[in-house]
């Protein structure tokens, strides 16, 4: 057994004066959470057998990655590692709700007499995620990015949530909403979980949602909580274990961070996270440039493409959500650089940024939406939390 989050907790506590800054100490303390005990099928944290040698920080990392869905089924339900006492058959794992990453959720695409933009098929069906192999043969690209671009209301004095809404004639839903089909990335965790005993749609669900928007829109608290007391109800009241990918935790981390202690004592088991993106990442200020596929996150191949693409993706409010946040990549990193010895710009440099590119929808929804999601110590989420390849 791979006993990550014990190894790594302990490995801090023996090396906390010699090897590591405050700041790194903190972020994977972070990372090994809190544990509950053995009413909820945690297991205790405890030390194992340090390395003669000084842990490196590549040691610690492979140590905390481990092989992650195996991990991960270790997490829901194992043997004591302290006394090795096998742990009954009879035991209860937690349902798995799955929260996926960014335009991993199928989304269904109709379009009924649409007439916004003549050029593209009036009436017709198709679907978006990654990976899908036939998006459409009666909708082009460049048409499928114009139907799924947003319309923003100019006006300011409106919420910002009632700002956004389809092109005229469009409708936008999850298909096969709280199934696994609705993310078929994940096959192989789904079947990672089947070997540990849970069932497809009852308890292994999908909490998918529409990337395109943020966590505060379209219903996305009131649903995933309904889907997550179903699924506790469907397996004898057991608590429910939240799984994120890349974008999925922000979802997970808004969710956790509007319901009650209460609520969240009775449903929720825990929450591990894959890769998320807490804080943004660098490359999604150059989509707002370049586009991209959302078939395979490759770059558009002609001009045509990249501009339906990029506009598309300017307005959409998870893109400004996903940008690296400026108060904590502050001018670390370049995201953006104008060719031939033009100007360079770091994320502190975000707004300046949408400024200079005339770009003036970017500026407004980034100054609202860059950092929506609270992740500070003052919204821990106050569940069982485990992390697996944190960036």
């Amino acid at each position: 057994h791979l006993d990550y989050a014990g190894d790594l907790a302990c490995a801090i506590r023996a090396r906390r004066s010699q090897s590591f800054s405050n700041e790194v100490r903190y972020t994977f303390l972070q990372v090994a959470g809190t544990f509950r005990g053995s009413n909820r099928g945690y297991i205790p944290l405890r030390c194992s057998t340090l390395p003669a040698e000084k842990p490196t920080m590549n040691h610690i990392i492979f140590r905390s990655l481990g092989l992650a869905f195996c991990s991960f089924a270790f997490t829901i339900g194992c043997s004591d590692p302290v006394d090795n006492t096998p742990q009954p058959t009879e035991t209860k794992l937690p349902p798995v709700v799955v929260f996926p990453a960014f335009h991993f959720t199928t989304l269904e695409i109709t379009a009924d007499n649409q007439t916004a933009f003549p050029e593209c098929p009036a009436s017709g069906t198709f679907e978006d995620w990654f990976g899908n192999p036939a998006p459409s043969a009666e909708f082009s690209q460049v048409c499928r990015d114009k139907l799924l671009t947003l319309r923003v209301d100019p006006d300011v004095a409106k919420p910002m949530v009632e700002r956004f809404e389809n092109t005229p004639g469009v409708t936008v839903k999850v298909k096969n909403q709280g199934k696994t089909a609705s993310a078929p990335f994940y096959e192989e965790l789904y079947k990672a979980l089947e070997v540990v005993g849970l069932v497809r749609d009852t308890g292994i669900r999908v909490a998918g949602y529409d990337s395109r928007l943020t966590p505060d829109m379209d219903g996305f608290v009131e649903r995933t909580v309904a889907l997550i007391e179903e699924t506790y109800t469907q397996n004898q009241n057991t608590p429910v274990h939240l799984v994120g990918h890349s974008n999925g935790p922000l979802y997970m981390q808004y969710l956790l961070t509007h319901t009650t202690k209460e609520w969240k004592e009775k449903y929720i088991h825990g929450m591990t996270r894959f890769a998320g993106n807490w804080v943004g990442q660098g490359f999604v200020y150059t989509i707002l440039f370049t586009g991209l596929n959302t078939k395979d996150f490759s770059l558009p191949s002609d001009g045509a493409h990249a501009a339906s693409s990029a506009a598309m993706y300017l307005t959409h409010p998870s893109t400004y959500m996903s940008l690296s946040d400026p108060e904590i990549f502050t001018n670390q990193e370049v995201v953006v650089r104008i060719s031939n010895g033009g100007k360079e710009y770091t994320p502190q440099d975000n707004i300046l940024l949408f400024q200079d590119a005339s770009l003036p929808l970017a500026v407004e929804l980034a100054t609202y939406y860059t950092g929506f999601v609270d992740i500070s110590v003052d919204a821990y989420p106050n569940v069982d939390v485990y992390a697996e390849k944190g960036s």
